[in-house]
């Protein structure tokens, strides 16, 4: 998952991330469709991840963040709907962390901005 998460992250450092890249890196690295997460209802979204593709909180978090820079750097359905699915993984985290996190709280803050500007 580290190797997955450092070849995104190189990309969101390079500004080249987008909803295709992150779409390819799942699918060659994972073999998971994004359309599987589009598919999936927000209730159900976070169980997808943990038994489809063995995520742990961690893991769910660094995915929400990557769709969260998604959902802010740019303005298309596709990213509002990434931006929801974010929104559903960071909410579960509040509920689910022993530790409350001012900085989730902010990134869902964020991200609750995001999607409400994008058209």
């Amino acid at each position: 998952m580290a190797k997955i998460f450092s070849k995104l992250q190189d990309l969101k450092d390079n500004s080249t991330m987008s909803i295709t890249t992150v779409s390819q890196t799942l699918t060659e690295e994972l073999n998971f469709d994004i359309a599987q997460l589009y598919a999936a209802d927000d209730n159900k979204l976070v169980d997808l991840l943990k038994n489809e593709i063995n995520f742990d909180n961690a893991n769910l978090e660094k995915l929400a963040d990557i769709f969260l820079w998604i959902a802010e750097n740019n303005n298309d359905e596709e990213s509002r709907l990434l931006g929801k699915k974010s929104l559903a993984i960071y909410n579960y985290l509040e509920q689910n962390e022993r530790i409350y996190s001012l900085e989730r709280n902010f990134k869902i803050q964020r991200l609750i901005n995001a999607i409400n500007t994008i058209n």
